[in-house]
């Protein structure tokens, strides 16, 4: 059940890194309010196959980089 200022959890949001694989699949990282960041991996319909809470706090000046 919703307490009055919350907003409802939706899978796809705060998204702020994502990549494609080669069978069309959507893999992101989601930041999480209050808690550490979590990823996420899509089907190409947008069901969620895995979602996984890392153990990584956010920091409001990290950056995160890939090859």
């Amino acid at each position: 059940m919703l307490q009055a200022n919350q907003k409802p959890s939706i899978p796809i949001r705060d998204v702020w890194n994502f990549v494609f694989d080669g069978r069309g699949r959507i893999a992101f990282l989601r930041r999480e309010e209050n808690r550490p960041s979590s990823f996420v991996l899509l089907d190409q319909t947008g069901k969620i196959l895995r979602e996984i809470q890392l153990g990584i706090e956010n920091k409001s000046d990290a950056n995160w980089t890939g090859c």
